[in-house]
């Protein structure tokens, strides 16, 4: 596949490895090209990893199949004795927040949905664009903007 696909949509650092199409879902594997990470505590420039960390995010939806990235990260150790962060997983934030495990520009979509129609009815467009999200997930996330 081409890889000039990817890049138009995803970071220039992620390069893309894999695809499997199965019955209602895409999956898009990616691995990380970064050779170095700044420690989210001190600041601290470090190229010493310790293991790998698989990301499974969900996009916004492609050929009426539900889309996941799977990103594989490294598990990065900064080396500053004074920083109590130890070990940090390299972040992805031009893509997705910390700790979410859907995409910024799948949560824009959800969040216009939640506060443009009611969140049952959002959830029944969500599904039929094959995203899994409850009213209730709608009903937060338009409380929270």
């Amino acid at each position: 596949m081409n890889t000039n696909f990817f890049k138009e949509f995803y970071p220039d650092y992620l390069n893309h490895t894999n695809t499997e199409i199965k019955d209602d879902k895409a999956l898009f594997y990616f691995d990380s090209l970064r050779t170095e990470c700044e420690c989210p505590e001190c600041g601290n420039i470090t190229r010493t990893f310790k293991n790998y960390y698989n990301r499974k995010i969900q996009d916004l939806s492609i050929i009426d199949k539900q889309l996941f990235l799977i990103i594989r990260l490294k598990k990065y150790i900064c080396k500053n004795e004074l920083c109590n962060k130890g070990i940090f997983v390299e972040p992805i934030d031009e893509l997705v927040e910390k700790k979410s495990r859907k995409t910024k520009r799948l949560d824009a979509l959800l969040t216009r949905l939640a506060l443009t129609s009611s969140a049952e009815e959002a959830s029944r467009m969500c599904r039929s664009k094959k995203i899994s999200i409850s009213g209730d997930t709608l009903l937060r996330m338009a409380k929270e903007n």
